[in-house]
């Protein structure tokens, strides 16, 4: 045994072999019988095969660096290296307390937000209350004006064809078409620019919108102009302008019923006369409402509310729907039974008085040179978070397993730049967002409609004598914006009182279910057909008219006893 598969060297002296361990099941036992004589050299042994990997060229690789000169047994090795091995030690991994779900609160927004909003009494210090407010986003003074040269207004068809719209309707525009306007003008520094507009109703679907777009594009590229798309009630002062400075907007398409009711309005330093629900429920006292009966008779209803420049735009328009030229004007409260025999009756017994009486602020508006209405949107931003998974992955340059595991492209640079000093780095977590990096600002939406009351989000609308803080349905995750929304709309009030000649500060309300009636009256169009669908969307579709509001002094100090007991 002692000499067994082994060739004496004839010119070396016979040595002794070293005492070799005993093999295991696997060794193949060697015949007493055979001569060491007769015996021949057996071949080399396989390398043996590292630490054992088997897949591909990662085990090739380990293998590779473990043979040596001469072949060795096998020992059984650690699943990991021992800690006394001179590795440096990790610290152990920790969960971030970030990673967890916030805590249920009990406040009086709990089932409007995952966290409770904290107000701490001030405002973030890059949001300036009073810039805001005498900052909108259009000129509207002298350094807006513009001085029209010549405009074209062709009506979009279905088959993709233009058709001339008469000079005495250019001011007509209708809910179920497009129109493109193209608008030659010179601005307040006398530069003349060219600008075409898309213009598309509210019945438009989105995908006809954009297939007209194709065409308007190259419209504009051969008049040198810039393409504006507009949607139905967010029309900018110069489109205004290009059609005359007061536009007519119908439901339907030309020709349209002979029986419809228009509400005229100020908007943006023009006037708009958009068609409504021919109901005596619709009239408020802040506007001037002219209706065509389905006879050819044409009525003037002046609100208590309805500014000199509204009524004076009202008669024109009057005289131009009228036939003959005649209307009969009717002041609110002064309505005879004729006057309200017109209108269809209702479907719902009414109790109390056959027009809904409209809030008494409203009176106010006939003398407030000032009035308007501005829309904010708070916008929440979480900051840029520090680190990533490439970075998160990162393995000592000592480490155990580093030259296996690490690729070239993660580190090589930060390597070759310090190969004298090799230091650890920790695997590093991302951070969910919290209230430290989250960041709140307000945006001006100029001009508005319902369209951009998105339901993720947080608004504020300053209807002039009222302010209303809307609270999207789905926006459980905008507590810190809803916050600021409570401290800007406070603010905002007791600057806006002094600043505009308003008669009195602001009623301030938050908005978390249902629309109030004098709410829907600041817009130009109101479709409550959009409300439920945001209500399913959540999951609580409700009773569909319920109203939810809560006062802004009571939201405020419900907010800070949630961050007080916190």
């Amino acid at each position: 045994m002692r000499n067994a598969g082994l060739v004496r060297a004839p010119e070396q002296e016979p040595k002794p072999l070293p005492h070799l361990p005993q093999t295991n099941a696997q060794s193949t036992p060697i015949s007493k019988q055979q001569s060491p004589a007769a015996s021949k050299p057996l071949p080399s042994k396989p390398a043996p095969t590292g630490l054992g990997f088997s897949f591909g060229s990662f085990g090739s690789f380990v293998a590779s660096r473990s043979r040596g000169p001469s072949a060795q047994a096998p020992v059984n090795y650690p699943e990991s290296p021992p800690a006394s091995a001179n590795h440096p030690q990790r610290e152990p991994f920790v969960a971030s307390p970030n990673t967890e779900k916030p805590e249920k609160h009990d406040g009086i927004f709990a089932d409007v937000f995952d966290e409770a909003p904290i107000t701490n009494g001030r405002l973030p210090d890059h949001i300036d209350t009073a810039h805001v407010l005498k900052s909108p986003p259009l000129v509207m003074g002298p350094a807006g004006k513009i001085r029209t040269l010549r405009k074209h207004i062709q009506e979009v068809n279905g088959d993709g064809r233009l058709s001339p719209v008469p000079q005495h309707e250019e001011h007509v525009l209708f809910q179920e078409s497009m129109y493109i306007c193209t608008h030659v003008y010179d601005n307040s520094k006398n530069a003349r620019l060219t600008d075409v507009y898309l213009w598309a109703g509210n019945g438009v679907a989105e995908s006809n919108v954009e297939d007209a777009q194709l065409f308007a594009k190259n419209h504009a590229r051969q008049n040198q102009a810039n393409l504006i798309i507009l949607r139905q009630g967010q029309e900018p002062p110069n489109f205004f302008e290009a059609l005359g400075g007061i536009v007519i907007t119908r439901r339907g398409t030309n020709p349209a019923s002979k029986e419809f009711m228009l509400c005229g309005r100020r908007h943006l330093g023009h006037l708009a006369f958009d068609e409504v629900d021919f109901s005596l429920k619709t009239l408020c006292s802040a506007f001037p409402y002219l209706i065509s009966t389905a006879a050819g008779k044409v009525l003037l209803w002046k609100g208590r509310g309805c500014s000199a420049e509204e009524l004076s735009g009202a008669r024109l328009m009057g005289m131009d729907l009228a036939p003959t030229g005649d209307f009969t004007e009717i002041d609110e409260g002064s309505e005879p039974q004729s006057f309200l025999n017109i209108f269809p009756p209702s479907n719902v017994p009414v109790k109390g008085p056959a027009i809904p009486r409209s809030a008494d602020h409203w009176r106010y508006k006939a003398t407030s040179d000032k009035y308007h209405v501005r829309l904010f949107k708070v916008e929440q931003s979480t900051s840029a978070q520090s680190g990533s998974w490439g970075s998160a992955l990162q393995v000592s340059s000592s480490s155990f397993l580093a030259p296996l595991l690490r690729r070239p492209s993660w580190n090589g640079v930060a390597v070759g730049a310090n190969n004298s000093e090799q230091t650890p780095l920790a695997p590093q977590t991302p951070v969910n967002a919290t209230s430290s990096n989250i960041k709140t600002d307000i945006k001006e939406i100029m001009p508005f409609s319902q369209r951009d009351l998105e339901p993720e989000n947080i608004y504020v609308l300053d209807a002039f004598f009222e302010m209303y803080i809307i609270v999207g349905p789905l926006s459980r995750t905008q507590a810190p914006a809803f916050a600021t929304a409570l401290l800007f709309a406070q603010e905002y009030a007791m600057i806006a009182v002094s600043e505009q000649d308003r008669p009195f500060i602001p009623v301030t309300t938050v908005i978390l279910e249902g629309v109030p009636r004098d709410m829907k009256a600041v817009f130009r169009h109101w479709d409550d057909a959009r409300i439920p669908a945001a209500g399913l969307m959540r999951g609580k579709l409700g009773r569909g008219k319920s109203l939810r509001i809560v006062g802004l002094e009571k939201a405020i100090e419900g907010t800070r006893k949630v961050g007080a007991a916190k």
